[in-house]
């Protein structure tokens, strides 16, 4: 039986996908939007070192979002990453983990990170999306060109993606691949990476191949396309090949959709909070359906960086949908919740 393949991790609205997604963020470039959709699209998410300055900086001048997007981990030697940066997420609880491991890189431990995390759920089984990985250095691409190559033999989908393409192994077999030509362009490429030939037998395409031999000596299938009345492509391999395709500028007009869909609290301002602010209330995005209590005042300091409420929170209290709350910890905001900032009273 053909592995069907699709790239709905793209698309601004996608259904709940049946294998959840673990989202690595490279230390390379990328667009608001595509970030955008690789995050709202994936349930656990990490950074690779320096990828946590790309996050950091993509939100240069929007502190009040950056605070919204916490990765899970934060992982590798920690040789790229900014001081600041560190700084920043460990204060809002993020963890950093520092890997001395020589023998792996960044992203290897981020994989390992995601494996750990699958062992702890019994079992759970992530597909993986790379943000980045095929620009920039040409050694590090050919790592992920590499280290997705040997990926296939433990882990069924390991996509990579950047502002330009989208790639991954096809393994021996057949594939069936769905063509969404909203997001992708014309061109396209069966690559005979790390292999020395395979037959390639394929439909779908402009230029189709039929028990056709590829390799890096002989002919291979670059710049093919898709074919806009094709709503798949199948391929057929004797042995594993990378493949990829164009994808077209993904719309700025939506690049701030993800902020409407987080759950959010309303926040209540009392006194001296009140006064820090200058609000009595506001709509604060969390950044997850589970996010402690505890958290909430490092997340509320960096919506108002300018202001004397970090001093305030430090001995103030909470109450959540009008009740006292002792144990911050154990108290977790999923959306909805109405959350007070209790300061304390001084009395003559």
């Amino acid at each position: 039986m053909a592995l069907a393949w699709n790239i709905h991790f793209l698309q601004v609205q996608h259904a709940q996908a049946e294998t959840p997604r673990a989202l690595i963020i490279l230390n390379q470039p990328f667009s608001r939007e595509l970030f955008n959709r690789v995050w709202n699209s994936s349930a656990w998410r990490s950074c690779a070192d320096g990828g946590a300055n790309r996050l950091y900086d993509i939100f240069v001048g929007d502190p009040a979002s950056r605070a919204c997007f916490l990765p899970d981990v934060i992982k590798g030697d920690l040789d790229s990453i900014r001081e600041d940066v560190r700084s920043y997420y460990a204060s809002l609880g993020v963890p950093v983990v520092h890997d001395e491991d020589q023998d792996s890189t960044d992203l290897m431990k981020c994989v390992g990170a995601i494996q750990e995390k699958e062992c702890r759920e019994l079992g759970a089984k992530y597909d993986i999306v790379l943000l980045g990985g095929l620009s920039g250095r040409l050694d590090q691409t050919i790592h992920t060109l590499s280290y997705l190559h040997k990926l296939r033999k433990t882990r069924e989908r390991v996509f990579a993606v950047t502002d330009d393409n989208v790639g991954w192994v096809l393994d021996v077999g057949e594939h069936v691949i769905e063509i969404d030509h909203d997001l992708l362009g014309q061109t396209c490429g069966l690559l005979p990476v790390g292999i020395d030939e395979t037959i390639l037998t394929t439909s779908g395409l402009r230029w189709n191949l039929d028990n056709c031999p590829s390799s890096f000596d002989g002919m291979v299938s670059t710049s093919n396309h898709l074919v806009p009345e094709e709503k798949e492509v199948r391929i057929k391999t004797s042995r594993p090949i990378w493949w990829t395709a164009e994808l077209r500028k993904l719309g700025l007009k939506r690049a701030n959709l993800i902020l409407t869909i987080m759950p959010e609290i309303t926040v209540l301002y009392f006194a001296a909070a009140s006064t820090a602010t200058n609000l009595t209330e506001e709509t604060v995005p969390l950044p997850s359906d589970n996010f402690p209590l505890s958290l909430l005042a490092a997340l509320l300091t960096a919506r108002h960086p300018d202001s004397r409420l970090g001093k305030v929170l430090e001995g103030s209290q909470w109450s959540v949908d009008a009740e006292m709350v002792d144990d911050l910890e154990a108290t977790i905001l999923s959306g909805g919740e109405e959350v007070a900032v209790i300061c304390p009273v001084s009395g003559g």
